[in-house]
């Protein structure tokens, strides 16, 4: 069942053409398609960009140690030709 699923959905055979094959057909389609995807996964693994080491980077610090200001927002004086707050 695990190979002809495979065999269907990954090989893009057909189910007929999957069912009428005798079985040892089967099983070396299944082990080359295996094959294949493995050396796929394994080439795509050596071209991904690695992971660089996990230590912390120091950040950028402009020298103060202040907190930001929580300034109000500002209140806005709305739309002259919507209705808006016009004192």
């Amino acid at each position: 069942m695990n190979q002809e699923f495979a065999l269907v959905y990954v090989g893009n055979f057909s189910y007929e053409s999957v069912e009428n094959m005798p079985q040892m057909e089967r099983r070396y389609m299944y082990e080359k398609l295996s094959e294949t995807k493995k050396k796929e996964k394994d080439e795509f693994q050596r071209q991904s960009p690695r992971k660089k080491s996990n230590a912390p980077t120091k950040s950028y610090n402009s020298g103060s140690n202040r907190k930001p200001s929580r300034r109000k927002p500002k209140k806005s004086k709305g739309h002259p030709k919507r209705g808006g707050n016009n004192k």
